[in-house]
């Protein structure tokens, strides 16, 4: 993947997760080993809480195609895979690709990077 769209895919990410960080602060380039990426595109270690926050939150989209295990969330998505299990169907760096760069494993895919 070209440096440009890798940058502007952590950009996505960034203004998604930090909103209150200028986009230029948070732009960090990335590598692709095998099917994953392998380092933290923060320096910081994943957060599970956090996690969970963004993809229940209605302004990242997530919910809106993916359902889970989010009982408290009404009107889950159905045009995405649902996210149980997701923790350990995939390692962690299979996780942030997926986040990053669906399109890796489906070029067809209509997940937002």
């Amino acid at each position: 993947m070209p440096l440009a769209r890798s940058i502007a895919h952590i950009a996505v990410i960034a203004a998604l997760a930090f909103p209150g960080i200028a986009a230029t602060e948070a732009l960090t380039p990335y590598k692709i080993v095998g099917d994953g990426i392998p380092e933290s595109l923060t320096g910081a270690p994943g957060d599970a809480a956090q996690g969970r926050k963004l993809a229940l939150d209605r302004s990242t989209t997530c919910i809106l195609c993916h359902s889970g295990p989010f009982p408290e969330t009404r009107f889950q998505g159905d045009l995405a895979p649902d996210l149980s299990g997701s923790g350990t169907r995939w390692r962690v760096d299979q996780l942030r690709l997926r986040l990053v760069d669906a399109s890796h494993f489906n070029p067809d895919t209509i997940m937002p990077s």
